[in-house]
């Protein structure tokens, strides 16, 4: 009798056995399930954030050198054959302007440069084109710039990082990049000229 109570009693905590076993299995089968899932959200979520980051990098205008950052040396020839060099301008303050003869947005922008520079005489100002000889000797008779014009080349650009045309660059005394970006910044060089 006593067996039969004890096979009974094992009959039943198999049967117990059994019946947790089902429950357990089907916890444990929706925690790898779930932990599945959440892996391939992060995955989804970080593949989704880098997409996202590239693309709000294609929104970011386009900009040139970074404020503070020294400026790259260069030695240029005018239209009219003189050398000019970064190294003049030590110790001066200076307004590099990137130019192109066929930039139609350049020659909607000339005039307003001219105006600025009849009035701030006091600052050093040079226009670096890139073109043919020709378009910029032409560009320069034209539009009887106050300032030195130079003939750009590729490398220079390049070293400036300009983006596109027209650029500017408000170089500090130590030679550095004070204020940098388009034609509608020259608003900005003028109220900076006019707080000192």
């Amino acid at each position: 009798m006593h067996m039969q109570a004890e096979n009974k009693d094992r009959k039943q905590e198999i049967v117990l056995g059994k019946e947790l076993s089902r429950p357990l299995g089907l916890l444990i089968g929706m925690i790898v399930l779930t932990v599945v899932i959440n892996s391939i959200l992060l995955i989804k979520i970080n593949q989704l954030q880098t997409t996202s980051v590239q693309m709000l990098s294609l929104l970011r205008p386009p900009h040139g050198l970074e404020i503070g950052e020294y400026i790259p040396e260069f030695t240029l020839e005018t239209i009219q054959g003189e050398r000019i060099g970064s190294a003049q301008f030590s110790g001066k303050k200076l307004l590099l302007i990137f130019s192109s003869p066929t930039c139609r947005a350049c020659q909607i922008f000339w005039p307003a440069l001219k105006d600025f520079a009849n009035r701030h005489p006091q600052l050093d100002i040079l226009l670096i084109s890139l073109g043919t000889r020709e378009e910029i000797l032409r560009m320069s008779n034209e539009q009887k710039f106050p300032f030195p014009v130079l003939i750009g080349n590729e490398k220079v650009f390049r070293d400036f990082k300009v983006p596109g045309t027209p650029y500017l660059y408000l170089i500090s005394e130590d030679q550095t990049i004070r204020l940098s970006g388009f034609s509608e910044r020259l608003v900005e060089v003028e109220l900076q000229l006019l707080e000192q």
